[in-house]
């Protein structure tokens, strides 16, 4: 088994930079280029001299990166480079999960003041909480007066003397 059927053509995103390894080329050798640079150029396959190229096309000028004696070849370079760029581009996302975002945190922080306030509260006294509870007109607690049970009502006000006695 050679050397040339055990290579193959590898392109990654190191740093800030597109690095191509072309192995499967004509002439075995290894592309560098600024993704920035890459920001405004395409790739292609072009055929001179029944030698199949890959291409850079920018702007200024188009540029030869390698010559491929196969069109499969070429096209399949020309495939795993789109892949490495591509996949390059989507882990740049701008969009952060939702946990990592202000304002998940904010609203997080408000539900629970909102839980805390609302659940967190007991009442002061029992029997103040009972009377506030209980709805206008109804009996809280009898009274007596001279021998005989009165109701107390709420919101009616009582001597002190026939609540404690003489």
């Amino acid at each position: 088994m050679s050397a040339r059927t055990t290579a193959k053509t590898t392109a990654r995103v190191i740093g800030d930079a597109l690095v191509l390894d072309l192995g499967t080329a004509d002439t075995r050798s290894v592309w560098r280029c600024s993704m920035e640079k890459l920001a405004h150029a395409g790739f292609g396959v072009k055929v001179k001299n029944k030698k199949h190229l890959l291409v850079i096309t920018t702007s200024e000028k188009e540029e030869e990166i390698a010559a491929f004696s196969a069109k499969e070849e070429a096209e399949k370079a020309l495939g795993i480079i789109t892949d490495a760029f591509m996949a390059h581009r989507s882990s740049k996302d701008p969009r952060a999960p939702f946990y990592k975002r202000a304002w998940f945190y904010i609203l997080l922080f408000l539900i629970l003041m909102f839980v805390f306030f609302s659940f967190g509260k007991p009442p002061r006294d029992a029997e103040i909480q009972t009377r506030a509870d209980a709805p206008r007109g109804s009996v809280t607690q009898p009274r007596q007066q001279g021998g005989q049970q009165m109701p107390v009502r709420p919101g009616v006000p009582v001597p002190a003397d026939q609540i404690f006695g003489d």
